[in-house]
């Protein structure tokens, strides 16, 4: 996924290309034991693959802003090595633990005005990892929405591509064609701040992460279910902010603020 990433930000390949070489590295990741654990063979497959190639894809159209993926990821990794610590599962948290040093050390050059930029490499790679681990982490829940819950700390990338994946069905275009209409233009449009829509989407991808350790609870399916709810709630409600699910048009991305995102996209 590293060397997909690296020669698509060298030579620029298209969506179509790119979903060609990330399919046979999610059936290889299930050939290798990270699978989920639904139905038949066929079944743990197909939604193994549909989760980690879609992760990964959520993951590198959510690093549309200085800082945003670095610092989300950052969050998704910290939350998902105190699960992993306190379920026992010490080379995950190991692995993540030492993710989020990585981490750490990039998005100080990263934040805004960003020095260095993560590029495809990164937020696949990035996006890969966070997909395996949730799939390493779910496979010891006791119940279907306990199994669920590490898919919650990917909540604000999920949300993202769902909403981008379903305005480009209703205008009929394209589903892998780009634009400038997601979460974090809409979210930069309403505060005129970048560092100020950073902060706030951080925030919401804090609360996503917070809603997905309560697996390390362990007390059963009814608080799993509510952190479940309380997450779909979430997003429904910054869906309707944003103006996504009524015919209310958030103001355009400032021209200044667009470019930058223009250059990267």
């Amino acid at each position: 996924m590293l060397a997909l990433g690296m020669y698509d930000d060298l030579h620029r390949t298209n969506a179509t290309t790119k979903l060609a070489v990330q399919i046979p590295i999610a059936v290889f990741a299930w050939w290798g034991g990270a699978r989920v654990g639904i139905g038949s063979p066929a079944a743990s497959l197909a939604v193994t693959v549909l989760w980690i190639v879609g992760a990964t894809n959520a993951w590198n159209l959510i690093d549309g802003l200085d800082g945003l993926a670095s610092g989300l990821g950052f969050e998704v990794l910290a939350v998902g090595a105190l699960c992993a610590f306190w379920q026992d599962q010490p080379w995950l948290a190991f692995t993540l633990i030492c993710l989020c040093g990585a981490l750490a050390g990039f998005w100080i050059h990263n934040r805004h005005p960003a020095r260095i930029f993560m590029g495809d490499a990164g937020s696949m790679l990035l996006g890969y990892v966070v997909a395996v681990a949730a799939i390493w982490s779910s496979q010891r829940a006791a119940t279907v929405p306990q199994s669920l819950l590490p898919a919650v700390a990917l909540g604000l990338p999920l949300l993202d591509t769902t909403l981008a994946i379903g305005r480009r069905l209703l205008a009929r275009r394209r589903v892998l064609t780009g634009d400038l209409d997601h979460v974090h233009h809409r979210v930069l449009a309403r505060v005129r701040s970048h560092r100020r829509a950073v902060r706030l989407l951080y925030g919401v991808g804090l609360v996503f992460a917070a809603l997905s350790a309560t697996r390390a609870l362990d007390s059963g399916p009814r608080l799993a279910w509510l952190a479940i709810a309380l997450a779909l709630g979430l997003a429904l409600g910054l869906s309707l902010w944003l103006g996504y699910l009524t015919s209310r048009r958030v103001a355009g991305v400032a021209h200044e603020e667009a470019q930058p995102l223009r250059r990267r996209a």
